[in-house]
């Protein structure tokens, strides 16, 4: 068990140190109870908020914060601000990003932008524009066929820096609206029914140009006529289980309609010739992975290269001088090759600089920001971390991008290319640097096959050495150790604070290179379920280390599932007594939900990975092997499970609730209308964070909370404890063959 060195962080500076790896899950609802900014509020008390508020001022990102006073809270964790990807003015001095607030009282989120300087930070952020309603889910979810933009949102900028332009969301409609970047004018610019897919500023910054399909009126017929007359569904309908409708694809192979808005006449025209061709070229760029020079005698763009051993491949980029003439250059070091989905290229002030992030590994902890130049070849690391920097960003001699660690709440910050020094830009989350928190430390740890992985381990925050406590599994985004794990629904610092350890675990995979969608599908869910079973063996071996150490009880473990987690936690479940307790998104493999998912995406699982269908499920087969309903009578922990209306519906989990209780098995479950895969809305992911704290506390530490959520949970739960008692011995239960006793792992 490794702990790599690394240099503290305090809640006022931020220096060069590891971070995680893992994006970020994005989605965060469709709400919206007063979305507006309430004006001259600090971030620290922020009351409730009408249509009309104006502006919220964020504290000057070199302000310190006031010294620790208190535990971390499910409140706490389930306030914390998020950012939108950043976007960099032309010249690099300015960046625009937005901010969002959950408020749990109103259950919505109160969202804004922000334009911070890039080198100035005494320059305290300015608020030039509320975003309109959240619009925040990532996935089909609409019964109009389109996606919510979520956090994906970004503002684009002027050639001369003088204005950001955004889509503002009002009564369900998305318009185009540009602001100063003082604040001082706000203005809407279009005003159609139609739904605006892109959109770009003209070369003089005299127009917007933008991109249109379909018309909110459209949809509201085609709905009005269904609902009379019924739609025709087939087997390839696309469901809407939360909406319990089918998905429209309205316009659907339909081309774009591109227009202008000129801000003289505020009439909407067809675009020219020219605008559409400067339009398509602006939002090919802006979508690809290529790397730009505003001004320069360089052009440089990633060409798709060759990969090796279905592993590493080649950066090669495309340069061009300012007449045209073309050639490609291989970077020659080894370092320059990665995994092609990895790649992203960045410029820097030195036209012939070019900037890229490497991960140390598939599985391996940190990533390094590498120059190239491309005149000399020659390579240079810049900044290498641990933590967590993700939506990165060109601003000349530095790159502006979004940071977290184990400890800090997301905040911006800007790393100077030249020495890898980070600074912050914009902090909205400075509260979070007055709670106390618990020693964290980075593991790096192999299971008895030499698989290794890395995690982050949480102690408890008055941990005294000597004393065993017990711990809580949660994986597998290290990039979510503060808020818990990839669904953000396991509250780190709030289970350290009630005497857990917490390991934010990472979930191995096997390297993807240029592999088929049908063989990811069979790695992952093959009758080896390779990339589940090397996951659970990790998290045995790194529990019977941390046995050894005297740090943790090993008799009283508790997981928890999100995702893909939820096969970790699913297996271990099922083969093992390795868990006291667990805590999950829901209840994957039903066998029924077979014919829920998109026929789609049944058919590839069932190509890809060998599965059948549910009546021909076999002795061996990843079916057999994950699903928890059909293996109910072999588990012998109790599980607790926060589920979505859609996922309810999607992943057949009334087959689970019946198989579980004619097994007589305790799963005790809960479901949130208006939700996806992972719960937004505010008032519900602290409903979640509450329950599952006090789950773990009555099934790990024998405690009840004085504020139970439920008040007849500790009732309930003291039930589940007598049925359990009866089937306490393993052997007596029909399971598939077990791993050996734990007391033998490594």
């Amino acid at each position: 068990m490794v702990s790599p060195g690394r240099q503290a962080i305090n809640s006022s500076r931020l220096t060069s140190v590891p971070v995680g790896l893992s994006k970020l899950v994005r989605s965060m609802g469709v709400l919206c109870a007063a979305c507006a900014l309430s004006p001259n509020v600090a971030w620290g008390a922020m009351p409730h908020l009408n249509s009309d508020g104006l502006a919220l001022q964020l504290p000057a990102a070199a302000v310190v914060p006031a010294e620790p006073i208190k535990a971390a809270t499910e409140e706490d964790v389930a306030s914390i601000r998020q950012l939108g990807p950043p976007t960099v003015s032309d010249d690099g001095a300015h960046v625009a990003f937005l901010v969002f607030e959950p408020d749990l009282a109103l259950d919505s989120y109160r969202i804004a932008w922000f334009v911070a300087s890039v080198r100035n930070a005494t320059a305290p952020p300015v608020n030039v524009g509320d975003a309109g309603e959240p619009s925040l889910f990532d996935t089909n979810v609409n019964l109009d066929g389109t996606r919510g933009r979520g956090r994906s949102l970004t503002a684009k900028w002027s050639s001369d820096g003088r204005w950001i332009a955004y889509l503002r969301r009002k009564d369900g409609r998305d318009q185009l609206w540009r602001s100063s970047t003082d604040g001082a004018v706000r203005e809407q610019i279009t005003f159609g029914a139609a739904e605006i897919s892109e959109f770009a500023w003209s070369a003089d910054n005299s127009s917007i140009i933008y991109s249109t399909r379909w018309s909110h009126d459209d949809f509201q017929k085609a709905l009005a006529s269904d609902t009379r007359n019924g739609v025709r569904v087939t087997a390839d309908t696309t469901w809407n289980f939360a909406k319990s409708w089918p998905i429209y694809q309205l316009g659907s192979g339909a081309e774009d309609k591109i227009l202008a808005v000129d801000f003289g006449s505020r009439a909407d025209r067809p675009a020219t010739g020219a605008e559409r061709a400067s339009f398509k070229s602006s939002i090919t760029r802006s979508a690809g992975m290529a790397a730009r020079w505003p001004a320069s005698t360089w052009r440089a763009a990633l060409v798709a290269a060759s990969v090796h051993n279905k592993q590493l491949g080649e950066l090669t980029v495309e340069i061009a001088d300012r007449v045209g003439s073309a050639r490609s250059i291989t970077c020659p070091e080894r370092r320059c090759r990665f995994s092609r989905q990895e790649a992203a290229l960045f410029h820097g002030a030195k036209a012939e600089m070019v900037y890229f992030w490497r991960r140390e590994g598939v599985n391996a902890p940190g990533r390094t920001l590498v120059s190239w130049n491309l005149r000399s070849g020659k390579t240079r690391d810049i900044f290498r971390t641990y933590d967590t920097v993700e939506d990165c960003t060109s601003a000349g001699h530095a790159l502006v991008c979004i940071y977290q660690n184990p400890t800090t709440a997301p905040r911006l910050v800007a790393i100077d290319l030249r020495d890898g020094r980070l600074s912050t830009i914009a902090d909205p989350n400075e509260a979070w640097g007055r709670l106390r928190l618990g020693r964290t430390e980075w593991l790096r740890w192999s299971d008895e096959q030499g698989h290794p992985t890395y995690g982050v381990l949480a102690y408890p925050l008055d941990y005294k050495p000597g004393r065993r406590y017990p711990i809580v599994l949660s994986g597998y985004a290290t990039a979510e150790s503060v808020q818990g794990d990839v669904g953000r629904r396991y509250p780190t610092h709030v289970l350290a604070s009630r005497g857990f350890f917490v390991l934010v675990y990472h979930h191995w995979r096997q390297a993807r290179g240029n592999q088929t969608t049908e063989e990811v599908w069979k790695s992952m869910y093959g009758d080896d379920v390779v990339e589940t079973r090397v996951p659970h063996n990790q998290l045995q071996a790194i529990i019977h280390q941390l046995d050894n150490k005297g740090l943790i009880d090993r008799e009283r473990v508790g997981i928890g599932g999100h995702s893909n987690a939820m096969n970790i936690a699913a297996y271990g479940l099922i083969r093992t007594d390795m868990y006291r307790a667990a805590a999950l998104g829901w209840i994957r493999w039903n066998p029924t939900a077979y014919y829920q998912i998109m026929p789609s995406s049944a058919r590839r699982i069932e190509a890809g990975a060998g599965l059948t269908l549910p009546e021909e499920a076999r002795a061996g087969s990843a079916l057999e092997k994950l699903s928890p309903s059909l293996n109910a009578a072999c588990i012998g922990a109790p599980i607790l499970v926060h589920a979505s209306d859609d996922e309810f519906g999607r992943s057949a989990q009334m087959e689970a609730l019946v198989r579980f209780a004619d097994a007589g098995r305790p799963l005790e479950y809960y479901v949130f209308p208006d939700e996806q895969h992972v719960l937004n809305h505010p008032a519900h992911r602290l409903a979640e964070f509450r329950r599952n704290t006090q789950w773990f506390m009555y099934w790990l530490q024998d405690r009840e909370a004085s504020d139970p959520i439920d008040p007849g949970q500790y009732a309930r739960w003291k039930g589940y404890k007598d049925l359990l008692a009866s089937v306490a011995d393993k052997s007596s239960r029909r399971c598939p063959a077990l791993r050996p006793p734990l007391a033998q792992s490594p």
